[in-house]
């Protein structure tokens, strides 16, 4: 069944209205581009991002100003992903002043700062939202809360604590990178002693670094630089093409 008796359509016709229409498209796109400029990453910018998710409601706000006071300004604080989950990336620009600045130390200056923000009473205490495995592991190590020192030998009582350790730290990923209270741990296993030890020598901060991303400003600049090119070469190739 033919729907269309005539297939035949003077396209040439009403070439000057498609070139009309292309050209206010072409225009608003470039004017665009102008007024706003492009939003680059930090892969061709330079810079630090860092993901943070916080135990309640974040304020951006005040997160800013804490990050103001230790004398780091933040380009964005914006909440992303579901509103629910709680997180908030961190961007820091750099300069080319900067190139010799130690980017690793960024994620630590942030969670120092945050720290100083929301925890200010509890940090000569071990923070179990931050721990890694082996910093928490020599915690237990040193305090022994399940008093085997005397009764194991070394290597099983290391193995033993890391091992309790490793179960805590998989169960805080697996929770979003957050523990909201010590009774989550009810399930991981471990025994009354290892849990009333927690409660009284370690606490929960209200926020987790979950990862830090740098680039330094000259390998953005060499990466904007490649792009530039990527994209004339392109343009210029499908020009020939065409």
């Amino acid at each position: 069944m033919d729907i269309i008796k005539n297939p035949q359509f003077n396209w040439l016709k009403l070439k000057w209205i498609f070139i009309f229409i292309s050209l206010v498209f072409s225009l608003l796109g470039a004017l665009a581009l102008l007024m706003n400029g492009l939003n680059l990453g930090i892969d061709f910018t330079g810079g630090t991002l860092v993901y943070v998710k916080f135990k309640e409601q974040p304020q951006p706000e005040r997160i800013r100003k804490a990050l103001q006071v230790a004398g780091l300004a933040a380009q964005e604080v914006v909440r992303f992903d579901e509103l629910s989950k709680n997180e908030v990336q961190i961007r820091l620009g750099h300069s080319e002043s900067e190139e010799s600045r130690d980017l690793s130390l960024e994620g630590k200056l942030v969670f120092e700062a945050l720290q100083l923000e929301y925890e200010q009473n509890k940090i000569k205490k071990l923070d179990l939202n931050n721990a890694v495995k082996t910093e928490l592991s020599a915690y237990l190590q040193q305090f022994d809360p399940e008093k085997l020192g005397e009764s194991s030998s070394v290597l099983d009582f290391n193995q033993h604590y890391y091992q309790l350790s490793e179960r805590i730290i998989d169960h805080r990923t697996t929770s979003g990178g957050v523990i909201k209270d010590f009774s989550e741990l009810e399930i991981v296993g471990l025994s009354a002693a290892v849990l009333a030890f927690l409660r009284e020598q370690i606490y929960l901060g209200q926020f987790s670094i979950v990862s830090v991303e740098s680039v330094g400003p000259k390998v953005g600049q060499e990466l904007r630089t490649r792009a530039n090119y990527a994209i004339f070469f392109s343009l210029l190739g499908m020009l020939i093409y065409i």
